[in-house]
């Protein structure tokens, strides 16, 4: 992880839970890795984090999430179905 030079997080489904809401906004406090989702991860980014939110990935070609995917060297997912992306 230290020697990423793109690194992204993805977040998908169960990264948007309440239970784990807690847990996602410290990671994202921590880090200044840049972060997209999944359309199931509505909400799991709180405003605080939207300068580094580059929207949500997949079903309608959000251009800023696939290409911050397309260029990550490391991709962090968390709460992500295999598969559904």
């Amino acid at each position: 992880m230290a020697r990423a030079k793109n690194p992204v997080i993805l977040l998908g489904l169960m990264a948007s839970q309440p239970e784990n809401s807690a847990a996602i906004h410290e990671l994202l406090s921590k880090s200044r890795i840049p972060v997209t989702s999944t359309y199931q991860a509505a909400g799991a980014v709180r405003q605080e984090h939207f300068s580094r939110f580059a929207g949500r990935v997949g079903l309608f070609n959000n251009q800023a999430g696939d290409r911050l995917l397309q260029q990550a060297d490391l991709i962090i997912t968390i709460g992500l179905q295999p598969g559904r992306v």
